[in-house]
């Protein structure tokens, strides 16, 4: 089976996965595979639809100690004790919204995962607040530097993480570059004998082993939907 997908095989690839992980509302994975996915169609032009899931991820609350340190740069132990509990900042938990996209990459012919995280009020997050969210596997990332809008490996010609302008919607989104997904998902197929799959079972194992990779760099049970 090829490692990339046609526009078509992608469709039908999504429409297979909807079908089978379907799960009671308010869960996020099952077996493994992430849920709650729905299949929505462009509003004007056909067979050009993507998968679509909104999630609420909990934020936990971070107390936040005011220190007064001495002139060496120690933390003064009597000024510690002076410290009311009650005065110090505290925030309460947040409700984030993520809206999860997976849209095919028309230049590299794979699926793309596109998001979106804001708070109750809409105010989006910024990368470095992002990250402390635990929503992307910031472990399993490769080395990288880090700009206000992106993640990007040494020397290589794009970046691991970026924002940018959702391809069907035009609004702007966070997306993992698809450039080395064809690779992994081939690498993952080479282990699975398909030989007597029907081609939608085939198309939806390819679909399946992608969100295998993806779930490697996005905690994708997170939250609820």
């Amino acid at each position: 089976m090829a490692a990339t997908l046609t526009r078509s095989q992608f469709e039908t690839a999504c429409k297979a996965y909807v079908a089978k992980h379907s799960a009671p509302e308010g869960s996020t994975l099952l077996n493994g595979y992430p849920t709650g996915w729905t299949w929505r169609e462009h509003a004007l032009l056909p067979h050009l639809g993507y998968l679509s899931r909104s999630v609420l991820v909990l934020q936990e609350p971070k107390q936040l100690a005011s220190e007064e340190e001495s002139d060496d740069g120690m933390t003064s132990d009597a000024n510690d004790a002076d410290v009311d509990p009650s005065a110090a900042a505290t925030s309460t938990t947040e409700v984030l919204t993520v809206q999860q996209h997976v849209v095919r990459s028309a230049t590299f012919q794979v699926p793309t995962f596109y998001w979106t995280m804001h708070r109750r009020d809409g105010t989006p997050l910024s990368l470095d607040e992002m990250l402390t969210t635990g929503f992307l596997r910031t472990t399993s990332l490769p080395e990288h530097d880090k700009s206000r809008f992106a993640l990007s490996p040494p020397d290589s010609p794009f970046p691991l993480l970026s924002q940018g302008d959702h391809p069907i919607l035009g609004t702007p989104s966070w997306y993992l570059h698809p450039c080395h997904s064809a690779e992994a998902v081939a690498e993952l197929l080479s282990e699975v004998h398909i030989d007597e799959w029907s081609e939608e079972e085939c198309l939806l194992g390819w679909l399946e082993l992608w969100f295998v990779v993806l779930g490697g760099v996005v905690d994708l049970g997170s939250g609820c939907s």
